[in-house]
């Protein structure tokens, strides 16, 4: 199984641009350096966040990607590029949000040509949709609104596809705050398409409620890549609920069975820690003890 890790976090964020005084100098960030880290650590994939390029450009600027192409061939290694997802909507009915959306997806795609992604992971809709997705309303009516954002995901989609001419089946929409059925279908819609498994999303519930061992049981042939992370989604003593998405496998509900259904069925794709290295460590370790069949040669 290809075990892979998004290497960035907020601890390691802060570390690499912080300078002798304590301060912090953002013109020290260094995204070669932060995938270098992964790599010593054993981890043969690296799923990088572009959201960065459009925080601090720098980070993605010509000479760090021909860093990142130099230190794949060097090191065999692959990337996987998780599109940017902060303020993008690309479901937005606003035609002109929605277009500047799609803009900076296209640039992205245009950013790592060069790395040869194995999977792009999308968003395919944001905060917009999500909050509609929370209203109470009725759900003959919700249905109907939130079909109109997946319309509009798929326009976007196929322009990003078609002004890039991006191989679908490399484009992975990931199971996201958005209901699950129109995810699926807005993959049969763009013809090739993939989805992105996010074990901690699907255990908290964003998608609907899902079992995730029939999840992976029904959709792993067209399945491009997973995150791998732990959730829950309980109620609490105040008549809610209490939900987590990102945290280390064992300290949340991922069944052990889902992991089995991985390893029988020999997904090939990236399975990709969004964790930071010591959760990813003590996930590996959970994985150890649980599914000692399945293989693992990394340190964490």
């Amino acid at each position: 199984m290809k075990f892979g890790i998004t290497p960035i976090n907020l601890d390691n964020f802060v570390g690499s641009v912080k300078d002798p005084k304590g301060g912090l100098n953002l013109l020290r960030f260094d995204y070669c350096e932060i995938v270098l880290d992964g790599i010593k650590r054993g981890y043969k994939h690296i799923e990088l966040t572009l959201d960065l390029k459009y925080i601090l450009p720098a980070s993605f600027k010509k000479k760090i990607v021909e860093g990142l192409k130099f230190i794949k061939e060097k090191h065999k290694i692959s990337y996987s590029v998780h599109f940017p997802l902060w303020a993008i909507e690309p479901s937005c009915p606003n035609r002109f949000i929605r277009k500047a959306s799609t803009d900076c997806l296209i640039d992205t795609v245009e950013t790592v040509r060069q790395l040869d992604p194995e999977v792009y992971v999308l968003h395919a809709s944001g905060a917009l949709a999500a909050e509609f997705s929370r209203m109470a309303i009725p759900d003959q009516y919700k249905g109907v609104v939130m079909g109109l954002f997946a319309d509009n995901g798929v326009k976007a989609i196929k322009r990003l596809v078609r002004e890039t001419d991006l191989d679908p089946t490399k484009l992975a929409l990931e199971t996201i705050e958005f209901p699950l059925e129109k995810t699926l279908d807005q993959i049969k819609r763009v013809r090739g398409s993939k989805m992105c498994i996010d074990t901690g999303h699907v255990l908290a519930k964003y998608p609907g409620d899902f079992d995730l061992v029939e999840l992976a049981n029904d959709y792993l042939d067209i399945t491009g890549e997973i995150h791998l992370h732990d959730g829950f989604h309980i109620p609490n003593d105040k008549g809610g609920y209490q939900i987590n998405d990102h945290i280390a496998l064992g300290e949340g509900n991922l069944p052990v069975e889902f992991l089995k259904v991985l390893h029988e069925k020999d997904f090939q794709g990236p399975v990709v820690f969004e964790l930071s290295f010591e959760q990813a460590k003590r996930s590996l370790e959970f994985i150890k003890k649980n599914v000692p069949e399945i293989e693992i040669e990394l340190i964490g």
